[in-house]
């Protein structure tokens, strides 16, 4: 059995949710294999670029996510909503978790974390690989396979494919599924509780 989590880079309540994720990562790794897919929230056209719309937009709707979530979103992120300079787009931070689903599989849930905070906490570009050769250094892991790969066309690829497989199967992010011999089960859409999360798991097997 395989538990299924699509997810966005550029989702605020995939943020919200990334310290329950890692939690029942970690209750339920050796139980079952994990399958983690980006959605392609924002591509091409539909990416917004940072300014007084995106900004208004995310003061708007920000207090939401932290009032249910817990998180909180930093002013570097803020400022970096109003920088016109900058796409909001979700395919080199998919390219990223692409990688390390090949390189570190077993770090990816980690590594997801660690992304988005670098952009809504800290304020810094998804689409700068410098970024990402932070996190892996913070992270202890080489860095030079990684660069070889960032520019990799079949990546890009696969990237892609992700984003219409994860369309076929849900339409909001975050969403938790469970695959078993049979078909996938769809157990969330949204933020969870890891523990009832777990019992549910557990309940269904």
């Amino acid at each position: 059995m395989k538990l299924i989590y699509i997810l966005d880079p550029q989702c605020g309540w995939c943020f919200g949710n990334s310290e329950n994720l890692e939690a029942l990562y970690k209750k339920t790794a050796k139980e079952f294999k994990w399958e983690f897919i980006s959605g392609g929230m924002w591509i091409g056209e539909d990416a917004p670029r940072g300014g007084e719309n995106l900004s208004s937009f995310i003061e708007t709707n920000v207090p939401l996510v932290e009032s249910i979530t817990g998180v909180k979103f930093g002013k570097e992120f803020y400022e970096l909503c109003k920088d016109t300079s900058y796409i909001f787009s979700s395919e080199k931070p998919s390219i990223a978790m692409e990688i390390i689903k090949k390189l570190y599989p077993e770090y990816t849930a980690f590594f997801i974390k660690k992304v988005q905070e670098a952009q809504f906490v800290h304020g810094k570009k998804l689409s700068e690989i410098k970024v990402y050769k932070e996190i892996l250094k913070e992270m202890h892991l080489e860095t030079s396979k990684f660069e070889q790969m960032w520019n990799d066309a079949s990546i890009s690829a696969k990237v892609y494919e992700e984003f219409n497989y994860a369309r076929s199967l849900v339409s909001g992010f975050p969403s938790l599924l469970l695959e078993d011999e049979k078909e996938i089960h769809k157990l969330c859409e949204g933020v969870f509780n890891p523990e009832m999360m777990y019992n549910e798991i557990k309940a269904m097997i």
